[in-house]
């Protein structure tokens, strides 16, 4: 469980389930925006609303490692200037970590990803696709402008890559 959790699935019992389930990126980095913006003490606030940045400023600022190519830096543990100097090799990198799990998702199709597991896993499937964690008050996707979000998916040229293989169908 977490960030890191794939460097310890070798070390895991042999009988445990990987599984875990990827965010659109564009959407991750919306929704973070305004997680921000309505958060006095998150570290990135009084710097966001200071300067008073727009999603698209926000988005493009590198003020965090957070807003730019996260899955892909944090699954191989480089940081985002690394990965994108070698990016076919740390997205293969990723995928080839990924191979290694049971099940790998995406929260746009959340329910295949749990039906697999309780297939795989043996268990009941109860879920009943309630969303928890939900940013209230953040801008929809579909609401911005569509400059905006192709400049969010340049800046995660890497994680857009990934998230591709993965709502593609793999592993």
């Amino acid at each position: 469980m977490g960030h890191g959790a794939h460097q310890l699935i070798s070390f895991s019992h042999p009988e445990t389930i990987g599984f875990t389930v990827l965010r659109d990126p564009v959407d991750r980095i919306i929704s973070h925006y305004y997680f921000v913006l309505k958060s006095p003490r998150h570290y990135l606030h009084q710097e966001v609303v200071s300067r008073r940045m727009s999603l698209i400023d926000y988005a493009t600022s590198n003020l965090s490692g957070e807003l730019r190519n996260n899955y892909v830096t944090r699954f191989i543990g480089v940081d985002a200037a690394e990965a994108e100097r070698n990016a076919n090799e740390s997205v293969t990198a990723v995928i080839d970590a990924l191979r290694r799990y049971a099940v790998v998702g995406v929260t746009d199709r959340v329910s295949l990803a749990i039906e697999k597991l309780s297939k795989i896993a043996n268990l009941p499937n109860d879920y009943s696709g309630e969303r928890h964690n939900v940013n209230r008050g953040r801008v929809a996707r579909d609401q911005i402008p569509q400059e905006t979000k192709r400049l969010i998916e340049e800046v995660n040229f890497l994680d857009m890559r990934l998230y591709e293989w993965v709502r593609a169908g793999a592993p």
